[in-house]
């Protein structure tokens, strides 16, 4: 065995055992060396890409040793339980190594950077270049997992390859370039994330629906989904912290009477209480009085479920029975086939006792193969009475004597014994005259004479021969005078609907939920959910049937939470599914139907909040984002920006900037407030981002003449006069710090690791020379960041 094998099988053991210990505690399902693992509800292949079999079970399982590579380095990412996207492209990144490594015949001895490249290249065709970036890190990520990929063998480290591949993607983050106010990806992004009026198409919805709720094609079909929309117009929520929201999740203090909304927040470990605007109160409060009524039988159909299973469907169905009970054809029917009578119902039963349309159990439904087909009434009822004949040999007490000591039995007579009519016999073709056949061989051996009994001989030829013109009778299944004669056996159809609640419950926590074995039993709690989200479907707000947007079913018997898809495909015309706006044809003031994701929402609610004043940070921490990312969501204008940083220049400790120290100078010189508020108002009429704060010049009119070198001479009068700095963005000061420590690097290994660099050293430079020049450069940026940062340090002090 080679060195390489050696290393990889002693990961492998490894990494099984670990994959055993997620499995058990139901963070993954599969065979670990089966074709297909399940994680987070999402399928994670492990077979080769086939362009001819999308099905990922019936393509080529992954070559022996790329495989198991790939199953030990999923395993190692899935211990810090990342998303399922997260894991899909990793695992997407791997099958195109291996598809390159196969078509040119590559071993892992030989694998160079380059096989990596065109890995990258193999998955550039037809994507787009934010999956080609996230595609070709993954692929970096799994060049890592192979350098430190190694064993200890009898005190020896070995490693899996000979020597440390060192790669980079050299693929562009394409977020950096949609984040540059000037780039035409920018303004692209904004065209295509931002809706001004997106908060009139949604309001127009809802005030037709309540107005005229004839116009839902099923109670709730709208409303519900409008209704929860208003937690993301009130509070900027997420899609996914709105599937999520407790059922107790609004409540007002009792001291403030400020209304708070319980929000498990999706990208932070720490649930919030945010407070609701005073003009956001009564509408979210409305919204969810109803959501919480809307819901309520699903929510308790749900607890039911999570306290007993779903024995409610055995308590309903003999509750309908012991009021309305089956005729004897009905049990006849059932009889004929040995079918327990407590465990089949027919449809029209179910149909009475829970909300489920017929289409659904009979042929070509998904609950058909819970069902059992039923011979017609006519052969059940004729077979089980012959059967109790055969079985008590009581035939005497139904003879006609048609002449002297001649006894017999017709078909008319059994009919008339069964209470059939003669016209359904007659309609009995395929088997009626093999009965009467029968009958009179009877007759004819004499069997029917009082006191006459069969020997065993005789008793086992006529059984056989009952059975076989038996199976006959009954072979006529399913239909009945045109109409469909099945029942449900109660027991598959329990089978298939837990089924179906465990897949709605994994898709919702992204967590396993197995069908228990048989007789055994299995939680329908969540058991690895974050802090402040609900572990039961039963504690949610938003609990809904099955159908319950679907326009042209019942709304069925299980109930489900609210998913991602159901918001996307009811506001965003990128489904097949017609939206609540092109029903309504609703359209904005472009003309255009209303289109919106419901991200789109939050960036509308976070560009109205930068509007009206409040600091990115206060922002940061009111939409539950990580600090400094509210600009990404920034869509206001870039007069709108101005007029904000206009207010921190008419403060007592104005930005230590250059118009900030034009301001003090402006005051010392005691020149009136009203004429520096006119003269900061014509110098800051418009306020566009850089990655270090903010720039009054007209970019589009008047590109930066100083390279972008904003920071540069900040502090002093060399400094950029467009240049403005806000003390309020932490996105631009930790750009700062960066550039801080690049250029304190830089200084460093010129000079030694010299920490202080006195001024006998500065003032021997020489500014004629190339070298000298750059070092003077690196000083002076190293200079202008810290009188940057000690701005910040300033302002923080002065305002606490």
């Amino acid at each position: 065995m080679s060195i390489s094998m050696m290393v990889l099988d002693d990961r492998y053991k490894h990494a099984e055992q670990q994959f055993n210990d997620l499995k058990a505690n139901g963070l993954v399902a599969g065979d670990f060396e089966g074709k297909v693992w399940q994680y987070r509800s999402s399928n994670i292949p492990f077979t080769s890409l086939d362009p001819l079999n999308r099905r990922n079970h019936d393509q080529p399982p992954l070559p022996l040793v790329i495989g198991k590579l790939a199953r030990c380095f999923i395993v190692k990412e899935i211990l810090a339980h990342p998303s399922a996207e997260l894991i899909i492209g990793r695992m997407a990144s791997i099958r195109h190594l291996s598809a390159v490594m196969d078509s040119e015949n590559i071993e892992w001895s030989d694998i160079t950077r380059k096989v990596f490249d065109r890995t990258v290249d193999s998955i550039s065709h037809g994507r787009s270049d934010s999956t080609i970036y996230h595609r070709a890190n993954a692929l970096k990520a799994f060049v890592d997992f192979l350098n430190q990929l190694s064993a200890m063998v009898d005190g020896v480290l070995l490693r899996f390859i000979d020597r440390f591949i060192k790669w980079q993607t050299g693929i562009p983050n394409p977020t950096h370039s949609a984040l540059e106010l000037t780039s035409r990806e920018f303004q692209q992004r904004e065209e295509n994330l931002y809706t001004s009026d997106l908060h009139k198409g949604i309001a127009q919805a809802r005030w037709l629906i309540k107005q005229n709720p004839h116009l839902e094609p099923t109670a709730g079909f709208d409303r519900i989904r409008l209704e929860a929309t208003c937690f993301g117009m009130a509070l900027g929520l997420r899609v996914g912290e709105i599937a999520n929201l407790p059922k107790n999740c609004l409540f007002q203090d009792p001291n403030t009477h400020t209304t708070f909304v319980r929000v498990p927040v999706e990208k932070n470990c720490i649930p919030n209480a945010v407070p609701v605007a005073d003009l956001w109160s009564a509408p979210l409060t409305e919204a969810y009085e109803y959501l919480l009524a809307a819901s309520q039988d699903a929510r308790e159909r749900a607890l039911d479920i999570e306290a007993t299973g779903f024995s409610f469907i055995d308590k309903a169905l003999a509750a309908y029975r012991g009021d309305h009970p089956l005729d004897p054809g009905a049990v006849d029917q059932l009889s004929s086939l040995g079918l327990p009578v407590e465990h089949h119902y027919f449809v029209e039963e179910i149909c009475k006792c829970f909300p489920v349309s017929p289409k659904e159990l009979y042929s070509g439904g998904r609950f058909y193969s819970s069902s059992v087909e039923l011979p017609r009434i006519t052969a059940a009822r004729i077979a089980v009475w012959i059967d109790e004949r055969m079985h008590q040999w009581d035939w005497s007490n139904f003879l006609n004597e048609y002449k002297k000591n001649c006894y017999s039995v017709s078909v008319i007579d059994i009919a008339k014994h069964t209470k059939s009519s003669e016209a359904s016999v007659k309609k009995s073709k395929w088997f009626v005259d093999h009965l009467r056949t029968f009958l009179k061989g009877m007759v004819h051996d004499g069997l029917f004479k009082p006191g006459n009994k069969p020997s065993h001989a005789q008793l086992f030829d006529i059984r056989n021969e009952w059975a076989s013109i038996r199976e006959l009778m009954l072979s006529q299944r399913g239909f009945g005078a045109g109409v469909p004669s099945l029942v449900i056996d109660i027991r598959l159809l329990k089978r298939l609907l837990e089924d179906k609640y465990r897949f709605h419950l994994r898709r919702h926590f992204e967590e396993q939920f197995s069908m228990p074995d048989d007789g055994g039993e299995a939680s329908y709690h969540a058991k690895h959910t974050a802090k402040g989200y609900p572990s039961k479907l039963s504690d949610n707000l938003l609990v809904i049937w099955e159908n319950q947007f679907d326009s042209i079913s019942e709304l069925g018997i299980i109930p489900r939470p609210l998913f991602r898809a159901d918001l996307y495909n009811y506001l965003s015309s990128n489904s097949s599914k017609k939206t609540i706006f092109q029903r309504l044809d609703l359209r904005g003031q472009d003309g255009e139907i209303f289109s919106i994701t419901p991200h789109q929402i939050r960036r509308w609610v976070t560009t109205a909040i930068l509007r009206s004043g409040p600091s990115e940070t206060a922002v940061d921490l009111w939409m539950g984002r990580t600090p400094r990312q509210s600009r990404q969501y920034d869509y206001r204008t870039a007069k709108e920006r101005a007029e904000y940083v206009r207010s921190l220049y008419l403060a007592v400790d104005p930005p230590q900037d250059f118009l900030g120290r034009l301001v003090i100078r402006w005051r010392e010189e005691s020149i009136a407030d009203e004429q520096i508020e006119e003269m900061i108002i014509e110098k800051l009429s418009i306020l566009n981002l850089t990655p270090w704060g903010g720039c009054t010049r007209e970019l589009y009119i008047s590109p930066c003449d100083r390279g972008l070198m904003c920071i540069r001479g900040f502090g002093t009068d060399s400094g950029c006069k467009s240049f403005h700095l806000n003390p309020d963005d932490l996105e631009a000061k930790a750009a700062i710090e960066s550039l801080h420590s690049e250029y304190e690097k830089i200084l460093k290994a010129i000079f030694d690791n010299q920490t202080d660099i006195t001024s006998s050293i500065e003032a021997e430079l020489d500014n004629t020379h190339a070298f000298d020049q750059h070092v003077l450069f690196v000083m002076d940026m190293v200079t202008s960041c810290k009188t940057a940062l000690e701005s910040y340090s300033k302002t923080k002090k002065a305002s606490s």
